[in-house]
C-alpha cells in the first residue's frame, strides 16, 4: 500500500514523466523571406500637340495665357519622395522669376511664367524644384506613373515693342529619388 507521500510522488512521477518522456519531438527553425522591389526612377517629356516642334504664336503688344507647352510623367516608388527640378538653358535676370526666351540675332529677351502641375514655379539663376514631396505619392509608384502639365504664360509688358522673330529657351527637367 502506497502512503498518501508516496501516492503523491507517485502521481508527481507519472505527472512529469508525461511531460518528459511523452512531448513532442518537433523541431521549429525560422526561414528569412526577403523580396526587393527594384527603385523606380522615371521622368519622360511629351509636349504638347499644339506646340510640337513650333514656336507658339504670340499676339503683337499681347499677352499669352497659359499654354501647355507639354506634359511631365513621373515614375517614383521611393518611400522618402522624390524631387522635380528644371534648369533654363537661358537662366534667369534680376527682373525675372520664371524662364527667359531669348531671340537668336537682337539678344532681346520675353520672360515667362512655368506652371507645373498647376502652380505658378519660381527658378532661381535659372533653377527651381517643380515638385518636393516628403513621401511615396502612389498614383506616381504604379506602372504609368503620374502626369504633370507644364503650361507658360507671357505678359502683355514683355511682348510690347519686342523685334519680330522666334525666341528659344530649353528647359530640362530631371527627377532625382530621395
Amino acid at each position: 500500500m502506497f502512503t498518501k507521500f508516496n501516492q503523491v510522488l507517485l502521481a508527481s512521477g507519472l505527472v512529469l514523466t508525461s511531460l518528459v518522456g511523452f512531448g513532442s519531438s518537433a523541431f521549429a527553425e525560422g526561414a528569412n523571406v526577403f523580396a526587393n522591389n527594384p527603385e523606380m526612377e522615371t521622368l519622360t517629356w511629351s509636349p504638347s500637340k499644339e506646340t510640337e516642334g513650333k514656336a507658339i504664336v504670340l499676339t503683337n503688344n499681347g499677352e499669352l495665357t497659359l499654354t501647355s507647352i507639354g506634359n511631365v510623367n513621373v515614375k517614383s516608388n521611393s518611400y522618402l519622395g522624390f524631387t522635380v527640378s528644371v534648369s533654363s538653358a537661358n537662366g534667369v535676370t534680376a527682373s525675372a522669376a520664371g524662364g527667359v526666351l531669348k531671340h537668336p540675332d537682337a539678344g532681346d529677351t520675353i520672360i515667362y511664367t512655368i506652371n507645373y502641375n498647376g502652380s505658378d514655379k519660381t527658378l532661381a539663376a535659372g533653377v527651381g524644384d517643380m515638385e518636393t514631396p516628403s513621401a511615396d505619392i502612389p498614383d506616381c509608384s504604379d506602372a504609368t506613373g503620374c502626369d504633370r502639365d507644364v503650361k507658360i504664360a507671357i505678359a502683355e509688358e514683355q511682348v510690347v515693342s519686342k523685334p519680330a522673330g522666334t525666341y528659344s529657351d530649353t528647359l530640362t527637367f530631371t527627377l532625382t529619388n530621395k
